[in-house]
């Protein structure tokens, strides 16, 4: 008798029950769809899609980069930001390494050339 006069029919297996009493007995929905969402007034509400879509700007419109500057531009919708990237050239180190590398190219043969010429001198004392 409670059921009945709870929602008004004369069923006993569709009674009114609020989300609470619902996630109880589980949160899977097993594909149904929960339809007539209203808009969000509180950031914990929930939030359809088009809801989020509709308010949502996260569509990059462009990139761009400044060699002059070593700055990159990124913008969004009608807003955009800026990164320095300066502090990401190392150009001084490459030249650096580049330099150590060809004197020590030029060390290494000068190394293999007196190795040779001590060689022969070993083999000439060895003789004597």
């Amino acid at each position: 008798a409670n059921h009945i006069s709870a929602d008004g029919d004369l069923s006993d297996t569709n009674e009114i029950q609020n989300i609470e009493e619902v996630l109880t007995d589980g949160n899977d929905a097993n594909g149904l769809v929960l339809t007539g969402l209203g808009a969000p007034t509180a950031a914990s509400d929930a939030a359809t899609k088009a809801y989020v879509d509709s308010v949502a700007d996260d569509d990059i419109t462009g990139v761009s980069f400044d060699g002059g500057t070593n700055e990159v531009t990124v913008s969004e919708g009608g807003t955009s930001f800026s990164a320095d990237l300066s502090s990401l050239d190392d150009s001084a180190g490459v030249a650096a390494n580049a330099a150590d590398i060809a004197n020590n190219t030029t060390a290494i043969g000068n190394n293999a050339s007196n190795i040779s010429t001590n060689t022969t001198n070993i083999s000439n004392n060895a003789s004597a």
